[in-house]
């Protein structure tokens, strides 16, 4: 009696940009009772239309961007990108060591807000009153395999076989004309020459030419068939050879199993372990 648990490598994938989609949230910065504040917040898409929404906020010296974003399919994930201008101090540079959230392999849920927080905002802009704009832009990534890896790449018997058949098929166009060239050769060697009646002769030469003809057509034919072959076998060789490296690089060749093992020995006697395999 045995069993097995097997853990096998997981195929693996390169990232692919899908699309991308931009927003711009806008407002004005007020100094209200004392205090900093955002009045006139409001959010527009710029492309592609991927964000639901998105809002900005002070929060103390903090401005936060809230935004959502619509949910993604298996295997994919988004990227976040910030720009940001002000009216008094232009274009501005968030300082990623002041950007607080996740900006990389985000996979929203239905309706899930998510935010990002530039600290110390206010601290950093000299003059912040006024006007902002806030370019948010994320980038939607997924992943592919070059390779389908449920049908690893073959090179045998039966893809060899077209390619025997044309080395077939030349090989004995040449053989033929072998046999054409010995006919010719007969025929002018044993019926020709010895004949000194031309007009008889000539029939035995006209024959004889005839095939030295059919020799050099077969010839040249059957190796340019060989020829053929040959550079169609070089050709599906190392598309081959192409694919069997990536399936090697992105698929599982390999896969390590463990199997609890319990066997009952001669003389009533048992025994019992476990099993490591390793299939290759």
């Amino acid at each position: 009696m045995s069993s097995s648990f097997t853990f096998a490598l997981a195929q693996q994938y390169l990232p692919q940009l899908l699309n991308s989609s931009s927003g711009k949230v806008t407002g004005n910065i007020e100094v209200l009772n004392g205090a900093f504040k955002i009045t006139g917040s409001s959010f527009s898409q710029v492309n592609d239309g991927r964000f639901l929404d998105a809002s900005i906020h002070l929060r103390n010296a903090d401005l936060a961007i809230n935004y959502r974003l619509e949910p993604v399919l298996t295997n994919q994930e988004y990227r976040i990108f910030l720009a940001a201008n002000t009216e008094h101090s232009g274009q501005l540079v968030i300082p990623p060591e002041h950007l607080e959230g996740i900006v990389e392999g985000i996979r929203p849920a239905e309706e899930s807000l998510l935010q990002l927080v530039w600290t110390d905002f206010l601290e950093q802009v000299f003059d912040p009153t006024g006007k902002i704009e806030i370019t948010i832009r994320a980038e939607l990534w997924g992943r592919y395999s070059p390779i389908d890896c449920s049908q690893p790449p073959l090179f045998g018997s039966r893809e060899k076989w077209p390619h025997l058949i044309g080395a077939g098929a030349g090989l004995a166009m040449i053989g033929a004309a072998v046999l054409f060239k010995q006919k010719s050769n007969q025929i002018y060697d044993n019926d020709y020459l010895p004949e000194l009646n031309q007009d008889i002769a000539q029939p035995f030469y006209d024959d004889a030419n005839s095939k030295h003809h059919a020799f050099v057509i077969l010839t040249y034919t059957g190796i340019t068939v060989l020829a053929a072959d040959a550079l169609w076998y070089l050709l599906h060789r190392s598309r081959f050879n192409q694919q069997l490296k990536l399936y090697r690089q992105f698929c599982s060749g390999n896969s390590l199993s463990l199997q609890p093992h319990f066997e009952i020995a001669p003389a009533n006697q048992s025994s019992a372990g476990a099993r490591l395999v390793y299939n290759f």
